[in-house]
């Protein structure tokens, strides 16, 4: 008895070695607060060619730290599921943003090779940014990932003077078919699961930070069992099929073939505009004047409906809580929802963002070609 027991300790311990673990933090910055609008807009536009923008402060991106070069250059860089590419701000880069920001100096590092590409990463049109390609190690949380294709930034939009650098983390190379990070990472590290899982949770004071686990999933921050979902063949999202979206006990606001990708990098629930609207109209939100803004009475947010998202005959379920908030500033609440005409080219009716991820503990599974949804532990 002892000894099965010894062993079941054993294999957990052994389990919880192979984790990597990769702290995150919620963008806080007042210069950053002035540029959510225009950032938002830009990673709406990795769907779409237009998108509205919205005046939600609440929850913004998360970031963790990256390093990249021998010695290690280190920097704070969004972790993006929407999107492929990894970048750094460069030193070559003398746009007036980039005062702001920490670059990156291939000079300085002994593992550096060039490669000199012209790459554009366009964002639907509204925003763009232009680099080279450069090859060096990139490191997270431990883990070095050699000789790894990146593009060093010289002429970017706007992207805070918080964030300098990005990891993407979409199932498949988006746009410009470099090899992406996590790819390689589990090419040179084998005795690694190919999967990552994202678990954002509220610290003491009450705000959210948050944590990206590399080799699968963390049991202490899960109960119960993952509801897995295979993501959709022959594109590069991870992206699932919706069969329809309830309102309440059985008001449905969205059926028939409708898609979602899971998007770290977004900080809203997005959806079809019609849908959307209905779902205001419903919870009783009111437009700010000259904004697509929405705020309702804080006294009704309580006696909100559930929203229902029913995947493969399985429900996961938002409560007011998961996509309302409190500005404790202003005294008024608002949803957590921004709307988008239907890309139809991609085949996207929905996004969920952070407010789906922070409900569920998330885990983008590489090698089965899956997205996993459980509860979070107490």
């Amino acid at each position: 008895m002892f000894a099965k027991i010894f062993t079941l300790l054993a294999c957990l311990a052994l389990v919880q070695s192979e984790l990597i673990r990769v702290p995150l933090k919620k963008v806080k910055s007042a210069r950053r607060a002035t540029e959510l609008n225009g950032k938002r807009q830009s990673l709406l536009g990795k769907y779409q060619s237009s998108a509205p923008t919205s005046a939600n402060l609440k929850d913004a991106e998360y970031y963790g730290e990256v390093s990249f070069g021998t010695p290690p250059q280190t920097f704070r860089a969004l972790f993006d599921t929407g999107s492929s590419d990894t970048w750094v701000i460069s030193s070559q880069c003398y746009e007036f943003d980039c005062l702001f920001q920490s670059k990156y100096t291939a000079e300085l590092s002994s593992t550096h090779k060039p490669n000199g590409t012209h790459i554009d990463m366009g964002y639907g049109g509204m925003e763009s940014m232009s680099g080279f390609l450069s090859s060096d190690n990139v490191e997270v949380a431990g883990v070095t990932v050699t000789d790894q294709l990146f593009t060093e930034i010289t002429d970017e939009m706007t992207f805070g003077d918080i964030l300098s650098s990005l990891i993407g983390l979409s199932y498949k190379p988006v746009s410009n078919q470099v090899p992406m990070f996590m790819d390689n990472l589990f090419a040179q590290r084998t005795d690694l699961t190919p999967a990552f899982s994202f678990y954002l949770f509220k610290n003491s004071t009450g705000e959210y930070d948050g944590e990206m686990t590399i080799g699968g999933a963390d049991p202490k921050y899960y109960k119960g069992d993952f509801k897995y979902f295979k993501v959709l063949e022959n594109q590069p999202f991870w992206k699932l099929k919706i069969d329809k979206v309830i309102l309440g006990s059985s008001m449905e606001v969205s059926n028939g073939s409708r898609t979602v990708v899971v998007d770290t990098g977004t900080d809203n629930m997005i959806g079809p505009t019609k849908l959307i609207n209905k779902v205001y109209e419903t919870i009783g939100a009111t437009p700010v004047r000259n904004s697509n803004y929405y705020v309702f009475d804080c006294s009704k947010r309580s006696s909100l409906p559930d929203i229902n998202f029913v995947i493969n005959g399985q429900n996961l379920t938002l409560t007011y809580e998961d996509y309302t908030a409190e500005d404790v500033q202003s005294g008024v609440c608002q949803p957590l929802f921004d709307t988008m005409d239907e890309d139809v080219e991609n085949n996207i009716s929905w996004i969920f963002g952070s407010p789906f991820i922070k409900k569920f503990y998330t885990q983008f599974d590489l090698k089965n070609g899956r997205v996993g949804f459980a509860e979070l532990a107490e």
